[in-house]
């Protein structure tokens, strides 16, 4: 029996007895898909289909009248609490997921009070375990309660005093963060280095120059990795 796993690739490993078998790989596949909605504030929740991947049966998460604009919505990995960035209420909100019907229980702010300003976005690191959230301009840094997924402690990740971010990513081994600038005329997107105890970005830089190559972008305000 696997528990706790979540999409993607798992290893499982079976015991019988005092003996340990073959370790096999199970393949989970998402079966709902959560839409964050900007103008209404809520957050929306889908059925996703298997075989063709289309969504179906689509119906408010619940507590709408938290939540002012929904930018993004971020899961933890087990899919239990969801993280909602809130830009017009400079917070970002803690949701309990209904484990039966993904709907969520409550929405409260996460914990970290009134340190955001223009909170575009969350994102949680592959074990839970970390939050990067934005900050007007910068990316902070945030420890994630084990037990509750409340934010606490939050820093300045290394990477402050830009306009115009936007939705940034990790890799899948969490090595590298890249996040997008569109501010006016500038269209930049960074990579960054993560450290691997702390979460902190360092050594960010233009991620688009290589050599004597440069690649342009317009109006670039996500990036996501295969």
């Amino acid at each position: 029996m696997a528990t706790g796993a979540t999409v993607g690739s798992s290893t499982i490993t079976a015991a019988l007895g005092s003996f340990t078998s073959n370790t096999a790989t199970l393949q989970i596949t998402n079966t709902l898909a959560y839409v964050s909605n900007l103008s209404s504030g809520a957050v929306t929740i889908c059925t996703v289909d298997s075989d063709a991947g289309t969504l179906s049966d689509c119906a408010t998460t619940g507590c709408d009248t938290d939540i002012l604009t929904a930018n993004s919505v971020a899961l933890n990995p087990l899919g239990t609490m969801a993280y909602v960035a809130d830009l017009n209420s400079n917070a970002a909100f803690l949701c309990s997921i209904n484990a039966s019907t993904g709907l969520f229980d409550s929405c409260d702010d996460s914990g970290a009070g009134a340190v955001f300003a223009n909170t575009l976005h969350v994102l949680l690191n592959a074990d839970g375990s970390k939050a990067y959230v934005h900050d007007d301009g910068a990316v902070l840094l945030c420890d994630v309660s084990a037990s509750t997924g409340a934010l606490s402690n939050c820093v300045d990740s290394g990477f402050t005093g830009v306009s115009g971010l936007w939705i940034f990513s990790l890799n899948t081994a969490n090595t590298r963060m890249y996040l997008p600038r569109s501010f006016f005329s500038i269209n930049t997107i960074y990579v960054c280095d993560v450290n691997a105890t702390t979460g902190a970005l360092s050594n960010c830089a233009d991620a688009a120059t290589d050599g004597d190559e440069t690649v342009s972008f317009s109006g670039s305000v996500g990036v996501v990795l295969n």
